[in-house]
């Protein structure tokens, strides 16, 4: 699951929530709000690249 930092707090509870339930990795992006594919595509890039490898 992908984060950003800046995001609001009710969304980064939910987000750790939902990742501890599912057993998933949460990835926070520094500097980035709710919108992390417009504030960091290369890094969404990267992310997406990495899973579809394994």
């Amino acid at each position: 699951m992908l984060l950003g930092d800046l995001d609001r707090s009710p969304a980064i509870d939910c987000a750790e929530q939902t990742a501890a339930r599912i057993g998933r990795e949460l990835i926070r992006l520094p500097g980035v709000d709710h919108l992390p594919p417009l504030r960091a595509p290369g890094a969404i890039l990267h992310l997406v690249e990495h899973v579809t490898v394994r």
